[in-house]
């Protein structure tokens, strides 16, 4: 756990297979959801209601940077920064095969379906948008895929669709590993797609720019890959290209702490 105290957010580094909330019936006895389990850990992120102040989600099969406020005035500011669209999140993944890419836009419309888990890109769907960049091409370390050539990426969603980076991933020809949705994926541990860093602008950013003419401050938050890097999972003899959006990606998401940035263990 990572606390801001000026901005009022605390971060977690939310694990893959956990449910944001188990408000229907648990799945198995002793069920936790990051509701509950961030709710008892710090009662300071808590509303009046009980609920804990998530100011965005992560799907269950995904694991990372996960944002909740501490005041109702954080909360605002956080939610108003999500739904325009003004902070930079960043996810790592391993997908099948090497692109023959190193960085493409795909603009692929979404059709929602809020009564199916599976969504489908159509051209009748919402506006979406992904980044992707390739960090280095390399093969699988673990069964059942061991020696199957894979590429670890770098993923910036400038939309937020249901399944949106899974889906659009899938529909260029490379699924992540271990999404049995999108992949067919059966066999693995887990889906290889982590939250691994979320930019901020601070409340006075705009102001501070507009009055010096110096980039707006910013609060950064990582959690690194887990474990190691996922260097026991991925063997490249590449070295790890960051996008030019995030210079310091291929550090942070490996586990080196940077000055100015704050880590979530």
């Amino acid at each position: 756990v990572a606390e801001d105290e000026d901005f009022g957010v605390i971060a977690v580094n939310k694990p893959w297979d956990v449910r944001m909330s188990n408000k229907d019936e648990p799945q198995w006895q002793g069920e936790i959801s990051m509701q509950g389990w961030l709710g008892e850990a710090r009662p300071a992120t808590r509303s009046e209601e009980g609920h804990v102040r998530f100011v965005h989600n992560l799907d269950f099969a995904t694991s990372g940077v996960l944002l909740a406020a501490t005041s109702h005035e954080a909360a605002a500011y956080l939610s108003l920064l999500f739904r325009e669209r003004r902070c930079l999140k960043m996810y790592a993944a391993l997908v099948f095969g090497w692109p023959e890419w190193e960085h493409r836009n795909v603009t692929d419309r979404i059709q929602i379906n809020q009564r199916r888990f599976k969504q489908r890109v159509s051209k009748g769907g919402k506006k979406s948008h992904t980044e992707a960049f390739v960090a280095a091409r390399g093969w699988l370390r673990f069964a059942p895929h061991r020696g199957r050539r894979a590429t670890l990426v770098w993923l910036i969603p400038h939309t937020g669709r249901r399944h949106q980076l899974r889906l659009h991933m899938a529909h260029i020809g490379h699924p992540i590993v271990g999404d049995f949705t999108y992949a067919g994926d059966a066999g693995c541990y887990r889906t290889f797609l982590h939250a691994c860093a979320i930019r901020l602008p601070r409340p006075d950013a705009r102001a501070a720019e507009l009055l010096t003419s110096h980039p707006a401050p910013s609060l950064e938050i990582f959690a690194p890959l887990s474990p190691d890097g996922w260097k026991s999972l991925f063997w490249t003899n590449a070295p790890i290209a960051s996008p030019a959006i995030w210079r310091d990606a291929a550090a942070t998401a490996l586990g080196r702490d940077l000055y100015g940035a704050t880590r979530v263990p």
